[in-house]
């Protein structure tokens, strides 16, 4: 067995373990939280409601991987859990931002993850928006979260070229900053090349690579001095890194290579998602607008810096 196809085996024994676990706790009506939230306007009791998303996006994220894995993907459940994913980065930036002293829930790993599940189903402005608001307040927002990873610096320097901002990216974690973003840096450089040919080589070199880094931080006992790229098993076999990239060379008007890398066609995680449209809840529409209410404060795309 080859290590895809082992990949692909250890998370539909995860998956199977998560479910029986859930149904152990009757954990069948995963929305049910959101109707008990509080409706008041103490913000220390809104809390729950962003808390509360977070759950449901990796609940609804895990029941996307599930269907596709049994060959029947949900992509009304996969929109729906990239909606719940951009709300929390709405509500998190909102509340930290308006009480100093909050480390925020929202770190470098969610925003980058974040970022190419929306560009990957083609959410261009809600990209935009997380691309802005992280690049303009990294300090405070996203300073905490950053690790030895370079995944993060990646996507955020990728969106950044993508919309032409010539804000430098900036922390105060200085010493953590890494120039050498390694092979990140090689896909950064050649993500608009114009011969499909010539970018084939560079993605297939991209698909290894993204096999080599899906593992846990423990994984290799041998060599901890760097971790994994991506340690969110999720996404081993869901490469939404690089469809983000094959989204923007689309929207760039660049012709995209044949996916013919086995990462690829092991399953249908490995097919290119749909473009999806915003999916409607009227449940998730009236908890929204409740927090809103309480964070009048609340950036708007319109507010943030365009250059």
């Amino acid at each position: 067995m080859n290590e895809i196809s082992k990949k692909r085996t250890h998370i539909e024994k995860r998956m199977l373990e998560w479910f029986k676990h859930k149904e152990k706790y009757s954990f069948t009506e995963p929305m049910e939280g959101l109707r008990s939230c509080p409706d008041t306007a103490e913000k220390n009791d809104l809390r729950l409601i962003s808390i509360e998303f977070e759950s449901l996006q990796i609940w609804y994220l895990n029941v996307f991987v599930d269907s596709v894995l049994k060959g029947t993907p949900d992509y009304d459940v996969l929109a729906l859990n990239t909606r719940l994913g951009f709300t929390h980065f709405m509500m998190e930036h909102a509340d930290y931002g308006i009480r100093p002293g909050n480390p925020g829930g929202y770190d470098a790993w969610n925003v980058d993850f974040l970022l190419c599940q929306l560009l990957s189903i083609g959410w261009h402005e809600q990209a935009e928006i997380v691309t802005r608001i992280s690049i303009d307040e990294f300090n405070t927002f996203l300073g905490e979260g950053i690790t030895t990873t370079k995944l993060p610096w990646f996507v955020l320097n990728l969106c950044r070229d993508w919309l032409g901002i010539e804000t430098e990216i900036r922390s105060n974690w200085g010493d953590i900053y890494m120039p050498d973003l390694g092979f990140w840096e090689e896909l950064l450089a050649g993500w608009r090349e114009p011969n499909p040919h010539v970018f084939a080589e560079l993605f297939t070199k991209a698909a290894d690579f993204h096999i080599e880094q899906s593992r846990y931080e423990d994984e290799d006992k041998q060599d901890q001095r760097e971790e994994p790229e991506i340690n969110n098993e999720n996404y081993w076999l869901f490469p939404v890194e690089l469809f983000a990239v094959l989204r923007l060379r689309t929207w760039e008007g660049l012709d995209n290579p044949t996916l013919d890398h086995p990462l690829f066609s092991v399953s249908m995680l490995g097919k290119m998602p749909l473009l999806l449209t915003w999916p409607e809840n009227e449940l998730l529409d009236e908890v929204e607008r409740k927090y809103r209410r309480a964070y009048p404060e609340m950036k708007s795309f319109g507010t943030l810096p365009q250059s």
